[in-house]
């Protein structure tokens, strides 16, 4: 291998791990689990190459409905992306902080910060989570 590649897959384990220890680190004081299946994005530029976003992930809720994040899709480029972060709920109305990796175009790291609004529509199926990914387009994903 050359140096090059070791010093990027080193990178990106670096990465993961990172995202995985901060998930860890949130996941105190758990209340119960939900199952995210994301679904499909749609960008408000039309340039971005990819609407089809599926991916899975899992919140680990408090008994107030926040809670740690954590989860993979693939991304409007094609890549798969891993994430972490907490999620502020109340009732319909969210608010996700986190960090997802997977974005070689956006950052030297590839490493971005996420900030995700969000609104849940409740159904007896589950939610239907409606988001803005850092405002760049709608989001939609069920929670189960």
């Amino acid at each position: 291998m050359t140096e090059m590649k070791l010093t990027i897959l080193a990178g990106t384990m670096f990465t993961k791990s990172l995202i995985l220890a901060i998930a860890l680190v949130m996941c105190q004081q758990v209340q119960s689990q939900t199952l995210v299946v994301h679904l499909h994005t749609w960008h408000f530029n039309k340039s971005v190459p990819n609407n089809n976003t599926p991916g899975v992930g899992i919140k680990f809720s408090d008994i107030n409905e926040s809670g740690a994040i954590v989860g993979m899709y693939t991304n409007s480029y094609f890549k798969r992306t891993y994430y972490a972060g907490y999620a502020i709920e109340d009732r319909n109305y969210g608010l996700m902080l986190g960090l997802a990796n997977g974005y070689k175009n956006l950052s030297p790291s590839g490493v971005v910060l996420m900030v995700v609004p969000s609104y849940a529509i409740r159904t007896e199926l589950g939610n239907i989570r409606i988001s803005s990914p850092n405002l760049q387009g709608f989001h939609f994903n069920m929670e189960f």
